[in-house]
């Protein structure tokens, strides 16, 4: 099986959009073609879960977080490992990476985040400040600025050079999930187990939006380089993407048939990528709200789906619950049912996944003989 065999717990974009990394459960980072689905690297090392990924801005370096309490460095080309970093007191829950690839930041439960040098794997800098567990880190493009979200219920940024605190950002009232800043580090959003995000001025710690909405917490927050839209993942299964300056929803990404663990978007803002615990990690047209590609573990071999390739007539019509409109695609014979809950088939090579059209709940798709 060339797919993850557990949950996806973090997905990341290539600068130029053309390479997606998924983390996972099953101990493992993979790293895949978005034009054409293909896998091209499955990065194994850690002894335990991959709990987040993280790939360098001309994407030829790979950084990897994981539960063995260690992150890793590999080579994007060959796959090959280039530096571990140990001395965290437990998991490694979130990774950043430099732009350049230089420099790794990583979260610590004891209430740090720590940055290394990649070359050596010597320890950088270690920033001292937050009351709680450090849970998710970001990196600004140039490295100058680091940021960190914790379950003290703040963010802070840091001075990457000197480890002096920048500024302190105050007001959610659970943990700080997740957190992401803008290119030029004037905005920087976080989001809590609460299920709001905000987004904050950076220089002065100002609120500037809240994003009311999701129905359980936020697992994860993503924002656009020039810092216009908001990416939020929650456990309620979706996604969203908010007008930053208006908080106003712009589109809801329905289709996990789980917790939404890791969000990540496009350079240019008009492709969305997702991570679940259903074990898939999918690519989305940011203004339409549609699914474009479905990558999908164990249970489908690692098949990677073009999604805007299903036969147009795929619907179920008339209330009839057999399957119709059989399709084709390369590779793959596909069928829609009309009842998802009780699916008459259990076979390994077929892949229950939700499709987001009211009159077409869910299709199955079978690996073809």
């Amino acid at each position: 099986s060339s797919g993850h065999e557990n949950s996806v717990t973090s997905v990341a974009l290539s600068a130029s959009g053309d390479r997606l990394l998924t983390g996972s459960h099953d101990n493992t980072a993979k790293l895949w073609s978005t034009a054409t689905g293909a896998l091209i690297h499955t990065f194994v090392g850690h002894e335990n879960s991959v709990l987040s990924v993280a790939i360098s801005g001309s994407g030829d370096r790979v950084v990897t977080g994981s539960s063995d309490r260690t992150a890793k460095l590999w080579n994007a080309a060959s796959g090959a490992l280039i530096q571990t970093f140990s001395g965290h007191e437990d998991s490694v829950d979130s990774v950043a990476l430099r732009a350049r690839g230089d420099w790794v930041l990583t979260n610590d439960n004891d209430g740090t985040a720590k940055l290394w040098d990649s070359a050596t794997g010597a320890l950088i800098q270690t920033f001292t400040g937050h009351a709680g567990p450090v849970t998710s880190v970001a990196l600004s493009a140039s490295g100058d600025r680091a940021l960190s979200g914790s379950g003290d219920g703040t963010a802070k940024l840091w001075n990457s050079a000197t480890g002096a605190l920048t500024q302190t950002f105050t007001g959610h009232k659970g943990w700080v999930t997740g957190v992401a800043l803008s290119a030029s580090v004037d905005r920087v959003l976080t989001g809590n187990g609460g299920g709001t995000a905000k987004l904050w001025n950076g220089a002065t710690g100002a609120l500037i939006q809240t994003f009311s909405g999701h129905e359980n917490s936020v697992t994860s927050v993503a924002l656009s380089a020039s810092g216009d839209r908001v990416l939020t993942g929650s456990d309620d299964n979706t996604a969203k993407l908010w007008n930053s300056a208006t908080g106003a929803l712009m589109q809801t990404f329905r289709g996990h048939e789980s917790w939404v663990t890791s969000v990540a978007l496009s350079a240019s803002g008009d492709r969305v990528l997702t991570g679940s615990v259903d074990g898939s990690a999918r690519i989305w047209d940011a203004l339409t709200g549609e699914p474009l590609r479905l990558y999908w573990g164990e249970a489908a071999s690692g098949l990677s789906i073009d999604l805007t390739q299903l036969d147009a007539d795929w619907r179920v019509r008339d209330g009839a619950a057999t399957p119709l409109a059989v399709g084709t695609l390369p590779a793959l014979n596909a069928a829609v049912l009309m009842d998802p809950d009780e699916p008459q088939i259990d076979h390994p090579r077929w892949v229950p996944t939700r499709w987001p059209l009211a009159d077409c709940p869910q299709y199955l798709v079978e690996m073809a003989d």
